[in-house]
């Protein structure tokens, strides 16, 4: 631990607020999260120009003014460095940090690469070069970080037998738990994706259950007007943490299945929710083991209508099922196990 705070840190980010997005969110709360351990940290966005080569060059400068030893933490997204999902330079830059300038890098993956064969060649073209991308950061990362275990198989074959552990490090609630508690009443919350197959599924739950649902979060203004929808929307983290403390029963869909980066359904358990979710071929395996949450297939509106249902009706299974997930939140995915792991 005191090893750790006598390193400089540089935080290295494609988001950073006042801009939008979950790495925003996540990228910090980690450096509130260093800063408050101790730790001395610089943290890297717009400086770069939008990730140009001159930007990169400028930024390199930079850090090479400051002292050592210094630990890169770069947060990793392929479509948040510019150039169309595709800056290799911005890998090779990273690379070069630690093979000519004497950086320690740590990895954090929010998303690894896109996959083959999901849309046409031109996609099949990025999904290659998302993986020279991944090759070139895996080859001199220190420390590789996953939001999920599911990145695990992504990453593997591109560390070329290279003997440095994949560490799971599960994102926390992207909402801080507010302090006045809710403002309203609302039965069922939605805070999820807001793609084709997340509105559908939420319209067909609608129609199933007779109860209202806020919808909460970017793109609630994407599904269509309903007379028992409450639309919450984009707003401040405040405003949106009394919106789920209004909730009896939080609902959230994504197309790949819950896993561990998704700060919208951590924010749910920090917040003692009783959360309805879907399991999918990303999930790992601690959401059924734990018992923390409902799950029902990924799509199935009718399974997720009726787990609704039965948690609405029962006063004592809502209450025990958010007592759970809030423990399981504050022993497995609160900022003070990542800080504590970084730390490590």
């Amino acid at each position: 631990m005191a090893g750790a705070r006598l390193t400089h840190w540089h935080l290295i980010t494609c988001e950073f607020p006042p801009r939008f997005g979950g790495v925003s969110d996540y990228s910090s709360q980690l450096a509130a999260g260093l800063r408050a351990a101790g730790v001395d940290l610089r943290v890297w966005c717009d400086e770069f120009e939008g990730f140009t080569n001159a930007g990169l060059r400028r930024v390199g400068a930079l850090i090479d003014a400051m002292p050592k030893p210094r630990r890169l933490l770069v947060q990793w997204v392929p479509h948040g460095y510019g150039r169309r999902s595709m800056n290799v330079e911005f890998c090779r830059w990273v690379a070069n940090r630690a093979s000519k300038h004497g950086d320690e890098v740590d990895l954090m993956v929010h998303e690894p690469c896109l996959s083959f064969w999901e849309g046409g060649l031109v996609h099949n073209v990025i999904a290659g070069v998302h993986r020279v991308m991944l090759t070139l950061l895996l080859r001199r990362a220190s420390r590789v970080w996953m939001g999920s275990t599911a990145w695990g198989p992504y990453l593997r074959p591109y560390l070329f037998g290279r003997d440095i552990p994949l560490e799971w490090a599960p994102v926390p609630s992207n909402i801080p738990v507010a302090p006045h508690g809710a403002d309203a009443d609302y039965p069922v919350g939605y805070f999820g994706q807001y793609d084709e197959q997340g509105i559908r599924v939420l319209m067909q739950v609608l129609e199933a259950i007779p109860d209202r649902i806020a919808l909460i979060g970017r793109g609630a203004d994407r599904v269509p007007m309903h007379e028992r929808t409450i639309v919450i929307g984009e707003s401040d983290a405040g405003r949106i943490s009394r919106a789920i403390a209004s909730c009896w029963v939080m609902l959230h869909h994504y197309v790949d299945g819950v896993t561990t980066r998704r700060g919208t359904v951590m924010a749910s358990l920090a917040h003692g929710k009783a959360v309805v979710t879907v399991e999918g071929r990303l999930s790992e395996s601690v959401w059924r083991e734990s018992g923390a949450v409902s799950l029902a297939p990924v799509g199935d509106s009718a399974a997720l209508a009726n787990n609704i249902r039965g948690l609405l009706r029962e006063h004592d299974a809502r209450a025990a099922l958010g007592k759970a997930g809030a423990k399981l939140y504050r022993e497995r995915f609160s900022l003070d196990h990542t800080i504590a792991q970084l730390l490590r």
